[in-house]
């Protein structure tokens, strides 16, 4: 595929292969306005930004099979075909300190364009699974799981079956990422995990509701208390199973949700300014 800059293009000019509609605004309308009227209302066409996130990772992924990076970290759980799901890494073609990619937390003041970018750089490696299957012998079962409950950046180094490839796709419910490929193989640099969540992965008695809220009050970033429940790394060993990620988000704002409310019927009324 060419290289394509959105920012320079004429109207019209946007690759076909990455001209879909995000989802809520109608195609026609995109067809339209192909990027120069915002006749969707939004400040910028997602379109025209999906366009340049994917131009620019698929430049730093190049043509291999073979992807070394820092995941920072990052794991993925999909819905599709369950209760087989794939499951795997996200993984940017870069090293070093890359938190910021996938820790919401940190992307206080930053614009649209900015955590599109951060986001289309995370290349996502699927391995398909039961989801009842979180102890399997597996190697990428076990590789996928360690990278969910380490608190910094990891090395990577991930074989794929075939070329990534994919459109960044834009959702309302799931942050967005990078193109996509079965994984061959995934290895994991030697990074220990964090000691408050494997105090509760190897609790395998306490309900995970138990679990999520003390390591929420003890300060654990609610996105990582997220990618470890998409693991199953809480509660009931005979209960644990993998959760889709979308699914993760909502069952771990629901629980502590559900907790901070309690708090908050205790305390005291406010009746004044």
């Amino acid at each position: 595929m060419a290289l394509f800059d959105p920012e320079f293009a004429p109207a019209g000019a946007i690759p076909s292969d990455l001209f879909v509609a995000p989802s809520g605004i109608p195609a026609e309308l995109c067809i339209q306005c192909r990027g120069a009227k915002l006749l969707c209302g939004k400040a910028a066409c997602p379109v025209m930004m999906r366009a340049y996130a994917s131009m620019k990772t698929t430049s730093l992924i190049g043509g291999g099979l073979a992807l070394v990076g820092s995941s920072p970290p990052s794991v993925f759980v999909g819905r599709t075909g369950y209760p087989r799901v794939a499951v795997g890494p996200l993984v940017p073609p870069v090293m070093g300190d890359t938190s910021i990619l996938d820790t919401p937390e940190l992307w206080v003041g930053k614009t649209i364009p900015e955590i599109l970018e951060f986001r289309s750089q995370l290349v996502r490696g699927m391995h398909f699974v039961d989801v009842h299957d979180v102890e399997a012998r597996d190697k990428v079962v076990e590789r996928t799981r360690e990278l969910a409950l380490v608190s910094r950046p990891a090395v990577v180094d991930a074989a794929f079956r075939k070329r990534p490839t994919g459109r960044v796709v834009l959702d309302d419910e799931v942050q967005p990422f990078g193109p996509s490929a079965p994984l061959a193989r995934m290895e994991v640099e030697n990074v220990p995990l964090d000691p408050r969540l494997e105090k509760k992965f190897y609790d395998t008695d306490a309900p995970a509701g138990d679990a999520v809220g003390e390591l929420y009050r003890d300060g654990t970033l609610v996105s990582q208390l997220q990618r470890a429940f998409s693991v199953g790394a809480f509660g009931d060993k005979r209960r644990r199973r993998f959760v889709p990620t979308r699914w993760s988000i909502t069952a771990v704002d629901s629980m502590l949700g559900e907790r901070l409310m309690d708090r908050t019927k205790a305390a005291p009324t406010i009746n004044e300014y």
